[in-house]
């Protein structure tokens, strides 16, 4: 029942942290069959929210395999079990016994064995705040092949899905998601009951190949600051709406695939290159005091958008005042926790927050209303969340019209010299 019932405002609270979600290769998911979910790990829960949020529910029940330590105490492992956590006891959290996660198998080929329902695993195992692939943990295919050949679940299949966060820390960033090529665990049966380690192994390397196949991957940490500022760059480049958040658009995930993809098969010379003319762009950037965004979307200061930003003022205030304070009480928490070395869990924090205070705030407000106006009273927590999406909307606007009326005031040289300098700097990673 929690499940069902906080699927509507988590989902409301992804596109509010969100400016777009790119869900792409919805088609390969499977009908009617048991599925594994396997996911990167880039975030402590995001990622395991991510997709149940997004997925039509009447399809899809999601049950997560999450780390066993959250379990500890009772009210925890009440409230966990409530949204259909499981546990995995793992040795890195001082469990030393495997056979503590046989009860976890057991149930997780129970849930496999009913219609809807589907495991989610986090392949990696720990989360990691990168765009880079991990090693993936054995797992995911000992719970696909133990289905198939220990429990008569012959026709169960792992679906791969790669997460991509532009800046997960960042609110009103983007995120791609990007499902793989199923993997059947029937066409491993047959090694399966040869060598299981052998199986498990191919099986682990077949996933491997698809979680990298479909998500950003920098093979190089050391790269990794480059090809994020560069894939900000060619993002900006982009005619992005403001609606809808939810898109199926893949060609984002194409154009950034091939940035990093270009980036890993470079020589040391050519990334040298690379380097220097990131640095000459931003250079010239700095030196016209404008920002790439505002560069690239120079055409956000127009009449029109001024117009709409005069007009829209006084709800953006309202919508502001009334509805902003969650999110800022949020972000004060997740800056008070988190140190640097714990950035995975940032993002989880402060949207966990935020989401709390504000189903609180809405919830109150509700009982408040119809009390006193009766169920004419709905209309006020409705308009509530109205004017914070148009505040929302408002302060994109805002920052991209006044980035954009920074450029206004260069010379057509100027201009003229800042596109060859970026045209130059993506031509090395796009052609």
């Amino acid at each position: 029942m929690v499940y069902f019932l906080l699927k509507f405002p988590v989902f409301v609270a992804l596109t509010v942290y969100f400016r777009r979600i790119y869900f792409s290769g919805r088609e390969r998911i499977p009908k009617n069959r048991p599925m594994i979910f396997a996911f990167n790990h880039p975030t402590a829960f995001i990622d395991s929210i991510l997709m149940p949020t997004i997925m039509p529910y009447r399809k899809h029940i999601f049950h997560f395999i999450t780390r066993g330590d959250h379990f500890r105490k009772p009210i925890y492992a009440w409230m966990m079990r409530q949204i259909n956590m499981v546990p995995i006891f793992r040795a890195q959290e001082g469990y030393q016994d495997p056979r503590r996660n046989d009860k976890t198998f057991k149930h997780c080929y129970d849930v496999l064995a009913r219609k809807k329902h589907r495991v989610m695993i986090m392949s990696e195992g720990l989360a990691l705040n990168a765009k880079r692939l991990k090693k993936v943990k054995k797992g995911t295919a000992w719970m696909a092949l133990g289905a198939a050949e220990d429990h008569g679940l012959e026709d169960v299949c792992i679906v791969p899905i790669g997460l991509t966060y532009e800046n997960s820390n960042q609110i009103r960033s983007t995120i791609m998601i990007d499902v793989g090529e199923v993997i059947e665990a029937k066409d491993y049966l047959e090694d399966f009951r040869e060598d299981r380690m052998k199986a498990v192994a191919e099986m682990t390397e077949d996933l491997t190949e698809q979680l990298r196949k479909h998500m950003i991957h920098v093979e190089q940490p050391e790269d990794e600051e480059m090809v994020d500022q560069i894939l900000s760059i060619n993002l900006n480049g982009r005619k992005e709406p403001f609606f809808p958040t939810l898109s199926r658009d893949r060609s984002l995930f194409s154009a950034s695939n091939r940035i990093a993809e270009a980036v890993n098969q470079m020589n040391e010379e050519d990334k040298e290159l690379l380097r220097e003319r990131l640095e000459n762009y931003q250079l010239a950037l700095a030196t016209a005091g404008v920002s790439d965004k505002g560069f690239s979307r120079r055409k956000r200061f127009s009449f029109g958008n001024t117009l709409l930003l005069l007009l829209g003022l006084i709800p953006f205030l309202l919508g502001f005042a009334l509805m902003a304070w969650p999110w800022y009480v949020g972000q004060y928490i997740a800056n008070k926790r988190i140190r640097s070395r714990y950035l995975e869990f940032y993002a989880s924090i402060r949207l966990a927050v935020s989401l709390g205070y504000m189903l609180i705030y809405l919830i109150v407000t509700t009982v408040l209303a119809l009390i006193f106006l009766g169920w004419w009273g709905l209309l006020i927590p409705a308009g509530l969340i109205l004017l914070g999406y148009i505040a929302l909307w408002y302060r994109d606007l805002w920052k991209e019209w006044r980035a954009a009326a920074e450029v206004r005031r260069l010379t057509g040289e100027q201009v003229e010299r800042l596109e060859l300098l970026r045209e130059a700097l993506l031509s090395l990673v796009i052609g």
